[in-house]
C-alpha cells in the first residue's frame, strides 16, 4: 500500500514538471483606417538618472549671456471656443489609474545639472509629466517659469498625416510616419488650431479675438501653451544658452548639452503635405499667437541640431504643420 502512494506521488510531480509555462501577450500597436482610438493607459513612470518626483523649490541662475528681446507675443481676449477640454493637472502624489510598458521620455538622458525635476499625473488620460522651474531673461525682465521639460502626447484619437486634425469634438494628434509608439518617446504632433483647443477654421480664417493671455489650448488644467519669453527665459536659464536645453540624444545631426535639464527633442514635423520630415533633426513648436496679416499662418519657433541653427523670434508657419507643444504652469 506505501508504495502505492509513493508512486502517485512521484507520477504527479512528474506531470506538473512537464507543464509549459504561461506566457504573457505581446504587446501590439499597429494602426490602420483613417483614425485610431487613442490608448486610455498610462506611460509607466520607471526613474532614470535622478528623474524622480521630487519638489521643484529651487530655480537656476539666470544667464550672463542673455538672449536679445522679441517682440510681444501674447494677445489678450475675452473667452476661447474649446473643443472638448475637461483635464486636471495634479501633484506628483497622485497615482495614475493604469501602467503601460511603453517606453517613455523617462527613459531619455535628461542630464540637467543641478536640475530639479517635480512630476504631475494628467486625469485625461493619466501620463505623467516631468517639470522644472526656469529663472532666466525673458526679453523684458529677469522671470522665473514652471514649464514641463516633455513634449506634450495628449489626445483622444489618433489621425493618420494623410487626414486633418479636424473633428472639433475630440483632440486629435498625429505620431510621427503614423506609428503610435513615436507619440510615446517624442509626444504628439498639433496643427495650430488643435494645439490652441479652436476650431478647425481657425487654421483657415483669424481667430486673434479667441487667443487669450495664458491660453490653455489642450494643456492640463492649471497650465497654458508656451510663450516666447517663456522658453526665452529657460534659454537663458545657464551660460549654455540653445545648447543648454538641448537633449544629449538621440539627435542625427549635432545635438545639445542638457545642461538645464529642458531636454528639447528633435520630433520632427508632420509637414504640409501629409508627410514627415525633419525626425531627429529639429524641434518644432507653435505660440499661441497668429500672423498680424495672414491669416494661415500661425507664430512658431524651431530649434535644429545642428550648433547655432535656430529661430526664436518673428517666426511663423502655415498654421496646418503638424508641431510640438510644450506647457508651462499658470502663474
Amino acid at each position: 500500500m506505501k508504495k502505492k502512494i509513493l508512486f502517485g506521488i512521484v507520477a504527479s510531480a512528474l506531470v506538473l514538471g512537464c507543464s509549459d509555462p504561461v506566457k504573457p501577450d505581446a504587446d501590439s500597436s499597429s494602426s490602420s483606417g483613417t483614425s485610431i482610438t487613442s490608448s486610455s493607459s498610462t506611460n509607466s513612470s520607471s526613474s532614470s538618472g535622478g528623474t524622480s518626483a521630487i519638489s521643484s523649490s529651487s530655480t537656476k541662475s539666470s544667464s550672463s549671456t542673455a538672449l536679445t528681446s522679441s517682440s510681444s507675443d501674447g494677445l489678450n481676449s475675452s473667452s476661447s471656443t474649446a473643443k472638448s477640454s475637461s483635464s486636471v493637472a495634479t501633484s506628483s502624489s497622485s497615482q495614475p489609474k493604469s501602467s503601460s510598458s511603453y517606453k517613455t521620455q523617462d527613459d531619455i538622458p535628461f542630464g540637467g545639472i543641478n536640475t530639479v525635476y517635480d512630476s504631475i499625473y494628467d486625469l485625461r488620460d493619466s501620463h505623467k509629466y516631468l517639470y522644472s522651474t526656469y529663472t532666466g531673461w525673458d526679453g523684458t525682465a529677469i522671470r522665473t517659469y514652471t514649464i514641463m521639460v516633455q513634449n506634450l502626447d495628449y489626445a483622444e484619437v489618433i489621425t493618420l498625416g494623410a487626414e486633418e486634425q479636424d473633428n472639433d469634438t475630440k483632440v486629435e494628434k498625429y505620431c510621427y510616419n503614423d506609428i503610435p509608439q513615436n507619440c510615446d518617446f517624442y509626444g504628439g504632433l498639433y496643427q495650430w488650431a488643435e494645439m490652441m483647443n479652436l476650431p478647425y477654421e481657425c487654421n483657415t480664417i483669424s481667430c486673434a479675438h479667441l487667443i487669450q493671455d495664458q491660453h490653455q489650448g489642450i494643456c492640463p488644467d492649471g497650465w497654458h501653451l508656451i510663450t516666447n519669453p517663456e522658453i526665452r527665459a529657460a534659454i537663458n536659464s545657464t551660460d549654455d544658452g540653445i545648447e543648454g536645453v538641448k537633449s544629449q540624444g538621440p539627435w542625427a545631426i549635432g545635438g545639445g548639452m542638457n545642461t538645464s535639464g529642458f531636454t528639447l527633442l528633435g520630433a520632427g514635423m508632420r509637414y504640409r503635405d501629409a508627410t514627415y520630415i525633419d525626425l531627429n533633426k529639429t524641434a518644432y513648436w507653435y505660440f499661441p499667437t497668429e500672423h498680424s496679416t495672414n491669416p494661415l499662418r500661425g507664430g512658431s519657433g524651431s530649434i535644429s541640431g545642428n550648433e547655432g541653427v535656430f529661430r526664436i523670434d518673428n517666426g511663423y508657419n502655415t498654421k496646418k504643420d503638424g508641431f510640438s507643444a510644450r506647457c508651462v504652469m499658470d502663474y
